[in-house]
């Protein structure tokens, strides 16, 4: 149940004391859990970049599933039909390009970073930073919707 729940949580910021109370238990128990999930490479934390830039940063890491098959199983989709009129496709669409990105940079986990800045115009930006070890590289993944 815990794991279905988390697939819910795909791509978004994590909140573990709001995860928490929808269960009912206490917010370190789901944080253990998390770095189950974590350590056995079935979900990606993307930890927030910190650079005193601003003092108007997210601080809180997103949580992302490292296989969208499992993630479309565990939403319950089974066609591609289902997927596209699905509240999460954004969601999925921003975490399999992650893992491309990543793959593509060769990145270490430790070197993977989302940024994410409030924006009075448009509510918050973020992207996707990485670093190969020599440079920082930032992506922005968004699923648009043609008709």
């Amino acid at each position: 149940m815990c794991f279905r729940a988390n697939a819910h949580w795909h791509g978004q910021i994590w909140s573990s004391a709001e995860f928490a109370r929808s269960f009912g238990v206490a917010d370190t128990t789901v944080r253990r859990y998390l770095d189950l999930l974590s350590g056995t490479f079935m979900v990606r934390l993307l930890l927030p970049f910190h650079e005193n830039l601003g003092k108007r940063q997210v601080k809180s890491p997103r949580v992302y599933f490292a296989d969208s098959g499992l993630l479309h199983t565990l939403l319950g989709l089974q066609t591609r039909a289902e997927l596209d009129v699905h509240p999460r496709l954004g969601a999925s669409w921003e975490g399999f390009a992650l893992g491309q990105v990543v793959a593509r940079l060769g990145a270490r986990q430790d070197e993977c970073f989302f940024w994410a800045t409030p924006n009075p115009s448009y509510g918050l930006r973020e992207c996707l930073l990485a670093s190969d070890g020599l440079h920082r590289h930032c992506a922005n993944a968004k699923q648009l919707s043609v008709t």
